[in-house]
């Protein structure tokens, strides 16, 4: 069975979750012939570091990207494609059993090579925050939604609120949670120790609906008592702003960023730190938080219904979203004589997610749409 894979999220992403998910999967069906799907990309170009693991891809030219303005008008309709196209050149395949979108856009030339389409839905983030319009980096969702014969949520929670924000929820709709393959007890990976002082761990962005402000302020509690704690980044370049912010309430000695890194580095990152802090008021799934239990990391998490979904009893939740709260929590679970107990709990239950496992059920959710 030839499934198709479009380029949008690997032209928009060198790294990230959903371009990850997508080259996870793809990689099982290349290594297998037992899944019985074939992958196929409907481009020859991408600069994504987990794609180019998959195949001789070569570097994508210059797109358009929306900075506002005529700029976003340039990455909507015929001009969107051409440029795309463009960037990200033409596999010249012929006619595929399915269309998998990496995103939501994918182009008229991908769209008509394929007689099924199908979809993953992420998050319905966007439609919480009230972006609408150009504003709204998922702009036709909703559209390809409507459109699709197959649609693959990535948790329960996702598929609750595709039914809440598009009345969505017939036989079309499947749950397939994402997975996870870095697991403590690889070789390349013994013999890792924590850092020497205790350390709590943040990945990812740091603004919005992710709530980091909450988490200095809580170190800086937890200092009153455990003076030595550190705080670790893993994320995007901080700015000017944000490194005065953090010396001023944490202290310049007591934290550190980590920025690029690979996903060998973040894993190390995750073994090395104490305990990994995930503050979001909300999330299509978590996909660190498994990352960082694999590793043998407690996970703290705001306490929402996606990271009990998740995490399930492995998960260490703070409910009232103060710092007051999450800093109890950080102390308690540094000072926990169970910490031993945690961190076996998580990487058992994180090894209930592998990248296997999901391949395996997307390739039985294409067949059965395929009879």
């Amino acid at each position: 069975m030839n499934v198709g894979f479009d380029r949008e999220i690997f032209l928009l992403q060198k790294y990230g979750g959903v371009s990850k998910y997508f080259s996870s999967i793809a990689q099982h069906f290349i290594s297998s012939q037992e899944f019985g799907i074939n992958p196929v990309f409907t481009f020859t170009r991408s600069d994504n570091e987990y794609l180019r693991k998959l195949g001789n891809f070569q570097a994508q030219r210059k797109q358009i990207r929306a900075k506002g303005g005529l700029s976003t008008g340039l990455t909507l309709g015929p001009i969107r494609s051409i440029t795309q196209t463009w960037s990200g050149g033409l596999n010249r395949i012929k006619k595929m059993d399915l269309l998998h979108a990496t995103y939501y856009r994918p182009t008229f030339l991908e769209r008509s090579v394929a007689t099924k389409l199908a979809i993953t839905i992420h998050d319905f983030i966007p439609e919480h925050l009230g972006w609408t319009g150009i504003r709204n980096p998922h702009i036709g969702k909703k559209s390809l939604a409507n459109k699709s014969d197959l649609i693959i949520c990535v948790s329960k929670n996702t598929a609750n609120e595709l039914s809440k924000f598009y009345g969505i929820d017939d036989a079309r709709v499947k749950v397939i949670p994402h997975g996870v393959d870095n697991f403590i007890h690889h070789d390349e990976f013994s013999g890792l120790k924590k850092f020497d002082r205790p350390s709590v761990l943040y990945v990812g962005h740091r603004f919005g609906y992710k709530n980091f402000d909450i988490l200095p302020q809580a170190i800086k509690e937890v200092r009153n008592f455990t003076p030595d704690v550190q705080l670790v980044l893993a994320g995007p370049q901080l700015e000017i702003s944000e490194i005065r912010k953090l010396n001023e309430i944490v202290g310049e000695k007591n934290w550190k960023c980590f920025t690029f890194l690979s996903d060998k580095e973040l894993s190390i990152l995750y073994a090395q730190s104490h305990v990994h802090c995930v503050t979001s008021k909300m999330e299509g799934f978590g996909m660190t938080t498994l990352e960082s239990l694999a590793m043998g990391t407690p996970v703290i998490a705001n306490d929402i219904e996606i990271f009990r979904e998740v995490l399930a009893d492995s998960g260490i939740y703070y409910s009232d979203n103060t710092a007051d709260s999450l800093a109890s929590i950080i102390q308690a679970t540094l000072e926990s004589k169970k910490y031993e107990e945690i961190r076996k709990s998580g990487i058992e239950r994180a090894q209930q997610f592998t990248w296997e496992r999901s391949a395996l059920a997307h390739a039985e959710a294409y067949k059965e749409l395929l009879g």
